[in-house]
C-alpha cells in the first residue's frame, strides 16, 4: 500500500506518459522472466499498438542487448527481479536495464508484483507499477483508443520466424515476437 499520495500522483502521471508513448512506438520491449506474464503483457501491448515490433526478453542479458539495440521510438516495460541475474553484474534486478534505457532517453516502466523495491532502489519507486494493475491499464487504454479486440487472431502478424542471438529458430505459440 502506498502511503504517500504525492508519490501515487507521480506514479499515475508516469504510467499515463509511458502508455501514451507505447501507443505510437515503433518498438516495445517487454522484459519478463515469467512466460504467462510475458504473454499477457505482449497481448495487451499489441492491443494498444498493433503496428509496433514487440521484443520479449526473458532474462537480463537479453534485456540489456535489446535496449542497447533499440531506436529512439522504443518503450520498455521491465519486470523487477530476475532469479538468475547476470554473473558479475552489480544487481539481479531491473536497475541495469533502466540505466541503459535512461541514458538513451527511452520511456521505461518497472512492472512487478513486489509491494516495494529494495532499499538500494528506492529512487526507482515512482516508476514501479503493480504488474496486474499495469496490465489492466494497458487493456483499458486500448479500449479507449478503439483497439480492443483487434488481435483476436494474431496469426497474420509478422510471420517471420524469430531466432535467438546465435541464429536458432525459436518455437512460438502463434504469437509473433522478436527475441535476442
Amino acid at each position: 500500500m502506498i502511503l504517500d499520495p504525492e508519490l501515487e500522483k507521480v506514479r499515475q502521471l508516469h504510467r499515463e506518459n509511458v502508455i501514451q508513448h507505447a501507443r505510437t512506438a515503433n518498438q516495445i520491449i517487454i522484459v519478463e522472466d515469467d512466460p504467462v506474464n510475458a504473454e499477457l503483457m505482449e497481448i495487451r501491448t499489441r492491443m494498444l499498438n498493433p503496428t509496433a515490433v514487440v521484443v520479449v526478453a526473458t532474462n537480463l542479458q537479453e534485456a540489456r542487448t535489446a535496449v542497447w539495440r533499440a531506436d529512439q521510438n522504443t518503450v520498455v516495460f521491465c519486470d523487477y527481479n530476475f532469479p538468475e541475474g547476470i554473473i558479475g553484474a552489480p544487481e539481479p534486478n531491473a536497475r541495469g536495464v533502466y540505466i541503459i534505457a535512461h541514458a538513451k532517453g527511452l520511456p521505461f516502466a518497472i512492472t512487478t508484483s513486489e509491494s516495494r523495491l529494495t532499499d538500494g532502489d528506492r529512487d526507482l519507486e515512482p516508476i514501479r507499477f503493480d504488474k496486474t494493475r499495469f496490465i489492466s491499464a494497458l487493456k483499458d487504454a486500448s479500449k479507449r483508443t478503439g483497439m480492443g479486440g483487434v488481435l483476436s487472431d494474431t496469426s497474420g502478424l509478422n510471420n517471420a520466424r524469430p531466432r535467438t542471438a546465435d541464429g536458432r529458430p525459436i518455437e512460438r505459440r502463434n504469437s509473433p515476437r522478436m527475441h535476442y
